[in-house]
């Protein structure tokens, strides 16, 4: 009779915390079955699980912002909200939803436009670009909002990508790609001079970048991987019509999207060394911004823009293709796995 009122109880309890998940009222309890997406859609944070289920909002108070990225321990979440003024600035907050932090101070220009938001691997700081000192460059800002500074020059830079490994990160200047280490005073490293293009990703052993390598005055991409000193380019596509998008936790291979009719329609993945390249999707009159794996190189997220231009959506699958779910007709901005 003990026994059976223990599992009786145990059952309660297990039925007591399902229930929890369900209504919500912690947002960041995991899905059981599925994995997590971190979104945006009509100006609301929220989680959902990788088949469309199981939608936790947070409060109202966050409503209008954007560009939710989970820290690299899943602690806290950089995002995008408007001040008072409605100028858009840096936020941070725990992952529960608490100690909501403005990051960046106010501009003496008044300007506020902020892209490219990046945790740094160490999650102890973050990178973004943005027009505050008049042109647009690469900040970095501390998750306690101290020591928030300017760390690229020069005519331009954008699209910043810290290494998975190391103190340095990847970003596009006025002559092509650059790395640079954050915390040093050396000048940035040209990767690959006088080709201009805005997709790179990162090897997961921050050994080697994939980059599109695409003449100025010619629309034909491909996608390249080279060491991070700047040797040993590498061609992968040969098509003219590719722009990388991620590269697997595992190493072992790299997505890209295939320009077709003028857009990047069509989503393929390769193995790292260019070799098996396959078309997974085609998404026929919606146009691929951002894909990624999940952290155990075992499932796609995908955001598109619609055909008509007016919104944005969010895909799921396999990494060779199936089972394509749609998991929100309408973002804000990219989807972020959650950490495992």
């Amino acid at each position: 009779m003990a026994r059976r009122v223990i599992v009786w109880v145990t059952l309660a309890v297990l039925f007591s915390l399902n229930g929890c998940k369900r209504d919500g009222s912690n947002p960041l309890l995991p899905s059981a079955l599925h994995r997590d997406l971190l979104v945006s859609s009509d100006g609301v944070i929220a989680l959902i699980s990788d088949d469309g289920s199981n939608r936790r909002d947070w409060s109202p108070s966050l409503y209008v912002s954007q560009a939710p990225q989970p820290s690299p321990d899943g602690q806290y979440i950089a995002y995008y909200h408007p001040d008072s003024a409605f100028n858009m600035c840096v936020y941070v907050m725990k992952a529960d939803g608490t100690q909501r932090t403005r990051l960046v101070p106010v501009a003496a220009n008044g300007q506020y436009h902020f892209e490219d938001l990046r945790w740094t691997n160490d999650g102890k700081s973050m990178l973004f670009s943005s027009p505050l000192s008049g042109t647009q460059q690469v900040y970095r800002v501390e998750s306690n909002g101290q020591n928030f500074k300017q760390v690229t020059s020069g005519e331009f830079a954008v699209s910043p990508i810290p290494s998975p490994t190391r103190g340095e990160f990847v970003y596009w200047g006025i002559a092509g790609w650059y790395v640079l280490d954050v915390d040093s005073a050396q000048s940035p490293r040209p990767i690959d001079p006088n080709k201009r293009s805005g997709n790179s990703c990162w090897s997961p052993d921050g050994s080697r970048i994939a980059y599109v390598q695409n003449a100025l005055d010619t629309l034909s991409p491909d996608v390249y991987t080279i060491s991070r000193d700047g040797s040993d380019p590498i061609a992968l596509t040969h098509d003219h019509r590719s722009l990388p998008k991620d590269w697997s936790r595992d190493g072992t291979k790299i997505l890209y999207a295939q320009l077709t009719q003028g857009f990047y329609h069509c989503l393929s993945v390769m193995n790292a060394d260019g070799s098996a390249q396959t078309q997974l999707v085609d998404f026929g009159s919606e146009e691929i911004m951002y894909a990624h794996f999940s952290p155990d190189s075992k499932k796609i997220v995908v955001v598109v823009l619609s055909g008509d231009l007016l919104h944005k959506e969010i895909y799921t699958l396999n990494i060779d293709g199936s089972a394509l779910i749609k998991v929100l007709n309408d973002t804000d901005s990219d989807a972020a796995w959650m950490p495992s």
